[in-house]
């Protein structure tokens, strides 16, 4: 049989060891919001340290003549798909979506877009062509493809770029016009 003081001393023991638990746990919470804060703090002064690398980049992308900048594209293209491309032309689109528009030997194009919704919200006739998009990014290429990209449109004339993470690669077939009338359709046109 225990004792009245062989009773304090076990309640005293486990009051200890509850105490210990609740310190313990305590302190595992402060080490685990700690390492949370420092995680933090380093993915932060990781993104910035990039950003600044970037700005630093930026300047230093030029395509002083179009067979450089056919070569980058060129690149990039074999990076996102894994096929070589042969341009034989690059443009800008004339309207309100910033692209690049490569063209191939073969009358096929690739498309180069930060908003590649609103390029084929813009041009939905291109849409029906479209057969793939990629998203063109630092993970899937170079890390500096965006700056290239940007440099590229900015050396054939673009003035407002978005700033962006992500660009899409879309491939547009060639254009088919089998489907027009064979006879006569010119002359079926009424121009007004």
């Amino acid at each position: 049989m225990l004792t009245f003081t062989d009773m304090i001393l076990l309640a005293s023991v486990i009051i200890a060891l509850i105490a210990l638990g609740a310190v313990i746990a305590v302190g595992n919470e402060r080490v685990r919001q700690a390492t949370l804060h420092l995680r933090d703090v380093a993915h932060e002064w990781a993104l910035a340290d990039i950003a600044l690398k970037r700005e630093g980049q930026r300047a230093s992308f030029q395509f002083p003549d179009a067979a450089e900048r056919l070569r980058a594209l060129a690149q990039i293209t074999l990076d996102v798909t894994g096929e070589a491309p042969d341009f034989v032309q690059v443009d800008l689109a004339s309207g309100p979506v910033l692209a690049l528009v490569a063209r191939n030997r073969d009358g096929s194009e690739m498309v180069f877009t930060p908003s590649v919704q609103a390029f084929f919200n813009w041009s939905p006739s291109l849409r029906r062509r479209a057969t793939a998009c990629r998203a063109i990014n630092g993970l899937v290429s170079e890390p500096f493809v965006i700056e290239k990209l940007e440099a590229a449109a900015l050396s054939l004339g673009a003035t407002a770029l978005p700033r962006t993470e992500e660009w899409t690669l879309a491939r547009l077939s060639a254009e088919d016009f089998s489907l027009l009338p064979r006879r006569g359709w010119l002359r079926r046109l009424r121009w007004s």
